[in-house]
């Protein structure tokens, strides 16, 4: 529930950018070592891409900057 797509959080239909987002999510939560958002993010209705904390982006190596890159791509409401 933590990381759905906006649209699924919202109701609306779900398409093939709902999988997208998905596989974002999971490729930010496998770097961050936590999930991407808190339950106070989506009560508010917070659906902001989240950049990856400078901890994890520094523990991914000189690729890192790339993955996060792919990672906002794919998590951008």
């Amino acid at each position: 529930l933590m990381n759905l797509a906006p649209e699924q959080f919202l109701g609306t239909r779900a398409s093939p950018l709902t999988d997208l987002y998905a596989a974002g999510a999971i490729l930010w939560e496998m770097a961050a070592g936590r999930s991407m958002r808190s339950q106070a993010d989506l009560l508010r209705g917070d659906h902001r891409a989240v950049a990856l904390p400078a901890d994890a982006l520094a523990a991914l190596g000189p690729r890192g900057a790339a993955l996060a890159a792919l990672i906002a791509d794919l998590t951008r409401p």
